[in-house]
């Protein structure tokens, strides 16, 4: 048995080279860029207007009470100007529109007074480039704009979309299978006899992942069968990534997955980890497909998904970390010393412990929005702690 750090070393120090592939903007959200993208052009491309008002020159603030009218500009519009401006000409122009030469100064329009296109405004506070955005401010062309390795979230779509990018190269996302066990283990849809439960698993891993931007490709079940269980990993692995196993994986007769994985030419990195839930936990890899096999308690399987799949599919597609910090509302305790996970429910960056009636109760968790991890060698966490946790 290994300790947590030492596992999540292991997951983390693994390598998985990345294919990728060029997808439409609008399939992109929640993907990672595998290439810098660059400004087409200046950024803004114009001096714009940066609200409804008038434009003047800085030289006249001061100098003249009143300016004359000549033009109005709307966005998008291009205009041509008389060649003789005057100091004290104004042009009314709206939101977004391009401010021309020799207008240097935005006055706006709820501090104006216009009459017969005479215009008056308080010039307190005005001066050159008031309320106006500089061409190129924002970037020039050809730099950077979002980076390679950047996960695309709404505020990228939006820059991306602005200079011009309808398709993006991003990281393909690996193909993953899941292998559910047990012979007391039915489809959601069946009613269960009075000993079987039903296949919670399949929809939390199916979920978790989608919450990564990845496809389930694949959900095959079977019962503690040897051979079927064997022919079905190998089944799997022609086209999978990554297996992720459910069940089978401890120290029961019918926990066959451990030694079945190596029969099957996997080797075995770490069988074990000083947590709870989810101990159990066995990760191996053979040339082309990476497996976690996870013990088969829906909580267990919620926990080891979060804690050590979820890390992994972070580490390799180049993601954000997925854990942050909030506070206790009350004091924790726990009695073994163990890594222990903890159903909490946060509310504004204070969390509270969910009380359950173990790893089996799966009810009283609809309770809990995160998972907390309480450290092994703490018996005691105190109300106002800092806390790590896992949404869920």
């Amino acid at each position: 048995m290994i300790q947590l750090s030492q596992a999540l070393q292991i997951l983390s120090a693994q390598s998985f080279e990345l294919k990728t592939e060029t997808v439409p903007l609008d399939d992109a959200f929640n993907r990672v860029l595998a290439e810098d993208v660059f400004a087409d052009r200046d950024y803004p491309p114009f001096n714009r207007s940066a609200m409804d008002g008038f434009a003047i020159q800085s030289s006249a603030l001061g100098i003249e009470n009143q300016f004359t009218v000549i033009a109005k500009i709307l966005a998008g519009e291009e205009i041509i100007l008389p060649e003789s401006i005057q100091r004290y000409h104004a042009v009314q122009i709206m939101t977004g529109a391009s401010v021309p030469e020799p207008f240097d100064c935005l006055v706006k329009i709820e501090d104006c007074e216009v009459e017969n296109d005479v215009l008056k405004f308080n010039p307190q506070g005005l001066k050159k480039w008031s309320n106006i955005a500089l061409k190129g401010e924002d970037t020039i062309a050809n730099n950077i704009v979002v980076s390679k390795n950047s996960e695309i979230n709404l505020t990228k779509i939006l820059a991306l979309s602005s200079i011009g990018k309808s398709e993006v190269l991003v990281y393909k996302l690996p193909q993953i299978s899941l292998l559910t066990t047990g012979d007391e283990v039915v489809p959601v849809s069946q009613n269960p006899s009075k000993f079987q439960i039903r296949n919670s698993n399949v929809h939390t891993i199916r979920s978790g992942l989608k919450r990564l931007g990845i496809q389930l490709q694949k959900h095959v079940h079977i019962g503690d069968n040897p051979e079927e269980l064997s022919q079905a990993i190998l089944d799997l692995q022609k086209t999978a990534d990554i297996i992720i196993c459910t069940g089978g994986v401890s120290a029961g007769v019918a926990d066959y997955m451990p030694n079945l994985l190596v029969q099957n030419g996997y080797e075995k990195i770490f069988h074990k980890v000083a947590i709870k839930p989810g101990k159990p936990i066995w990760f191996g890899k053979n040339n082309s497909t990476f497996v976690f096999a996870l013990p088969g308690n829906p909580l267990s399987v919620l926990t080891t998904f979060k804690v050590f799949v979820e890390f992994f599919l972070v580490h390799i597609l180049k993601k954000e970390s997925i854990c942050k910090e909030v506070f206790l509302e009350h004091d924790v305790y726990k009695k073994i010393p163990l890594e222990e996970f903890i159903m909490v429910n946060v509310q504004n960056s204070t969390c509270s412990k969910v009380v359950t009636n173990g790893s089996g109760d799966v009810i009283s968790g609809i309770r809990a929005n995160a998972l907390a991890h309480f450290p092994a060698d703490l018996s005691t966490i105190s109300a106002g702690s800092s806390i790590k946790i896992y949404e869920i």
